[in-house]
């Protein structure tokens, strides 16, 4: 099951989906971009409106369209479809250099049983390559919305196997709630887990931040590395202060040996 290969990443080239959360915090601290606040929207049953901040950073005058898309997953693929149930204001806005605009979110539905996830997009409409006179290259920054009743909690449950040189993990989720998997590493089988090294690293996952690292609930993601057999993996996620299954603190835990060599 090959992981959505959607790349995620603010920068001007036509018809880019900036989708991942983390790509785009690294994005603002970049000249020429914009700087959104907070990169996370989420409704619950005591908050259903909320507001986003968004700063321009650029020398140029950006108009930006929202759009809202509902967002499911399917096995190891992500499905978006344009969605009315996120009410945005305003839908349209201009923003100046060095200009800041509150744009406020509203759930317009009764809170669901199960969590719901959408996709808030900023679709800049090529203001700026009318000014310059260049190509035209719009902008499309990309939020992950969620909408959870309470009480729903994550609850990973992972297994590997071992074939040929590569490890098969697979990261499910049992809970209520989402889960994000920052990323998989694979180590030497003598390093220090308490003292780690650059030299140590066999290899690190991309799929985490090439494709969605989500995993909703009921879903699966499998990811592949190339490493031995007894080589130490760890997995991160965000679930911290989660604290079954191995995971410590930082939502970070060690997997073991692959289910189908232990004991040989």
């Amino acid at each position: 099951m090959p992981v959505a290969r959607v790349r995620l990443r603010l920068k001007s080239c036509p018809c880019l989906f900036a989708l991942l959360s983390s790509i785009l915090l690294a994005c603002t601290a970049q000249a020429g971009s914009f700087r959104i606040t907070p990169l996370r929207v989420n409704f619950d049953e005591n908050n259903q409106t909320t507001q986003l901040s968004i700063e321009n950073h650029s020398q140029h005058t950006v108009t930006l369209q929202s759009t809202v898309m509902r967002w499911q997953q399917n096995g190891n693929q992500d499905e978006l479809t344009p969605s009315n149930d996120i009410f945005v204001s305003p839908p349209i806005l201009l923003l100046a250099p060095g200009a800041q605009q509150v744009i406020r979110l509203r759930h317009m539905n009764d809170m669901p049983v199960k969590e719901t996830a959408y996709r808030l997009y900023l679709q800049d409409t090529a203001a700026r390559a009318r000014q310059s006179g260049g190509a035209n290259m719009a902008i499309r920054i990309g939020l992950p919305v969620f909408v959870s009743p309470n009480g729903i909690q994550p609850e990973p449950d992972i297994k590997t196997h071992y074939n040929n040189g590569t490890w098969q993990v697979l990261v499910s989720n049992t809970g209520t709630a989402n889960f994000r998997v920052i990323g998989i590493d694979a180590f030497h089988a003598n390093a220090d887990r308490d003292d780690l090294r650059k030299e140590d690293l066999l290899e690190r996952s991309t799929q985490a931040v090439e494709g969605f690292p989500y995993i909703f609930a009921e879903q699966t993601r499998e990811w592949r590395l190339k490493a031995p057999a007894n080589a130490q993996l760890r997995l991160r996620t965000d679930i911290y202060g989660y604290r079954k299954q191995g995971f410590d603190q930082r939502g970070t835990v060690w997997l073991g040996e692959p289910e189908n060599k232990k004991g040989s």
